[in-house]
């Protein structure tokens, strides 16, 4: 009987130590957390603003919880699940980042060392003088300056490995270090040092040595989507839609669930093992989070690991939360992690243009789940910073991620010239406005700085800085680009992808170029140009999309533009 007792407290004990049991009772505890998110998962999926959802919160040992909504397809009635596979769109980059690590480990390659020394007829053309050679480091941290797209072709079954050569005619938007400026050509790069240093294409790489001992049986990289049962079919407003294939596989090729998913993340939760098998060295996963451009001033506190983005940094505990997001033709996805608490957050969604949404629902579930206050956030001042001097306006212009914002200080108002909408701006010590709709309360404030000797805009919310635009100032010469005003045609389309509406046009002393991409959205792309010759001109601003070049060229007599890869004749 007493060896019985024994044999059973001995059974308990263990039991309790187990992940199983650890599992259990974390369930238990926040039972109602997940109840909550249950409800607005629901919701959101009732009011059509997700078409199908899958959610799962990931330890090291695996899936905690895991809950699935609406449709992997409507038509069809096939509910979503935890098996359902989605696009996941650049959540690819966690698992080619990881590819480049491991090779560091074999060391088949240096990530300091210049790209050229893995893809030897590598090459681009450059503008600055000093302008820094590219390394691996640069191309998994969107440090190094490239383009961040080269759209034609994008959306085909144009081989990524392609796109080495159709760099060698384009321009790089910065020099190396200069800003974070996140580029899917540098992935499809990386995937090609993947492919030219080892014996594998980069689908079988990553199957041999992700996929296989990380379990994920249902994950591939079909250009088209996965066609297996399983597969969710995209929605862009409940419309379903079909799959283009997608050249930039490296980048946001892959195809995934959130079992699948959460095998790669428990790997790295629990410092590169996964089911007793070592992925990547603990020392390389740790590579992964930490900041890797303390030293670029003008990222203020958009701080980036391998290739995470760090939002939170909590000074006392030390402790940090990372994120990726992916978002591609009628998905999105988010992961968020807190690598030292061993928790994550998967959220995977076959609806166009959700990332906000499902960005905010994984920072809710996350924060209470780890069930600590609001950490205090680290805000990096840049060692260069000083005030801008001021002008000889009052108003001022600044390019912006989403279009132009004026501020004119005599008036005390901020205009977001794209939707007219105005903000009232109110004084604050050290030359900071808050921005507020009623001249009453303000959450956020700006003000203008100067960076490196770059103008900026720079916003600060909850207690972190944000560059949002960069200052305009008009070029007396305008290089005789009034020549090039007027609608064009393109000449070399992608066939199932068109861009329609391209017009180069001046307004209110600024140069224009304008086109619409209808697969993506019907929204008008105005991006404002500043012409620096008669043959090249500029895309004004920092950031995504900037700093590209549009050039002229003749061909069989005709001045035509070309803009990234896009050939347009003047109609």
């Amino acid at each position: 009987m007493q060896r019985s007792r024994w044999i059973l407290l001995l059974s308990i004990t263990l039991l309790c130590g187990s992940p199983l049991y650890a599992n259990h009772f974390f369930l238990l505890q926040h039972q109602s957390i997940f109840t909550d998110v249950t409800k607005q998962l629901q919701k959101l999926v009732d009011n059509y603003t997700l078409d199908g959802v899958s959610i799962g919160v990931v330890n090291e040992s695996g899936l905690i919880w895991t809950s699935s909504f609406g449709y992997a397809n409507r038509e069809k009635q096939v509910k979503a699940s935890e098996n359902t596979v989605y696009r996941v769109g650049s959540l690819s980059k966690l698992l080619t980042a990881t590819a480049i690590l491991q090779l560091e480990e074999q060391k088949l390659i240096d990530i300091d060392q210049a790209v050229s020394a893995y893809i030897p007829r590598f090459n681009y053309k450059t503008r600055f003088s000093e302008s820094g050679i590219i390394t691996s480091r640069h191309l998994l941290t969107h440090l190094s300056g490239l383009p961040s797209n080269i759209n034609k072709g994008h959306w085909t079954e144009e081989r990524f490995t392609d796109l080495v050569e159709r760099l060698r005619t384009e321009y790089a938007s910065y020099p190396t270090d200069f800003i974070l400026n996140y580029s899917n050509v540098g992935y499809s790069l990386l995937g090609t040092i993947i492919e030219e240093n080892t014996d594998y294409l980069f689908e079988d790489y990553i199957q041999k040595h992700l996929f296989d001992p990380l379990e994920m049986t249902d994950s591939n990289f079909n250009p088209y989507g996965s066609t297996i049962h399983e597969s969710a079919t995209g929605y862009k407003k409940q419309v379903a839609q079909s799959n283009l294939p997608v050249r930039d596989i490296p980048a946001l090729g892959l195809n995934s669930s959130l079992v699948d998913m959460s095998h790669f993340i428990s790997a790295i939760l629990n410092h590169g093992v996964y089911n007793h098998k070592r992925i990547l060295e603990a020392g390389s996963v740790e590579s992964m989070f930490n900041i890797q451009n303390k030293h670029v001033n003008l990222d203020f506190d958009q701080l980036i690991g391998i290739p995470w983005f760090i939002n939170k940094i909590n000074d006392e505990q030390q402790s940090l939360i990372v994120e990726h997001g992916g978002t591609t033709i009628n998905f999105s996805s988010q992961i968020m992690l807190a690598p030292e608490h061993q928790l994550g957050i998967i959220i995977l969604s076959n609806t166009s243009q959700v990332n906000t949404v499902i960005n905010k629902i994984a920072k809710q579930l996350l924060d209470k789940l780890m069930s600590s206050p609001e950490q205090n956030i680290i805000s990096y001042i840049p060692s260069k910073l000083q005030k801008t001097k001021s002008t000889d306006s009052s108003t001022s212009r600044y390019i912006s991620k989403s279009g132009i914002i004026e501020i004119d200080k005599d008036a005390s108002q901020l205009c977001d010239c794209q939707t007219n909408r105005k903000l009232n701006l109110v004084p604050l010590p050290d030359g900071w406005f808050g921005l507020s709709p009623d001249n009453k309360k303000y959450t956020s404030k700006i003000t203008e700085q100067v960076i490196d000797g770059n103008e900026v805009i720079v916003l600060e919310k909850n207690g972190k800085q944000h560059r949002i635009g960069s200052r305009y100032r008009p070029n007396d010469n305008r290089f005789h680009w009034e020549q090039y005003f007027g609608k064009y045609e393109i000449i070399n389309p992608d066939e199932n992808f068109p861009v329609t509406d391209v017009r180069i046009f001046d307004e209110d002393n600024m140069t224009y170029m304008c086109y619409r991409m209808p697969k993506l959205s019907n929204k008008l792309i105005v991006l404002p140009i500043t012409p620096v010759s008669e043959q090249e001109a500029i895309t004004e601003g920092l950031g995504r999309s900037k700093g590209e070049t549009v050039y002229s060229q003749n061909i069989d007599g005709e001045t035509h533009l070309i803009y990234s890869g896009y050939i347009a004749k003047k109609i």
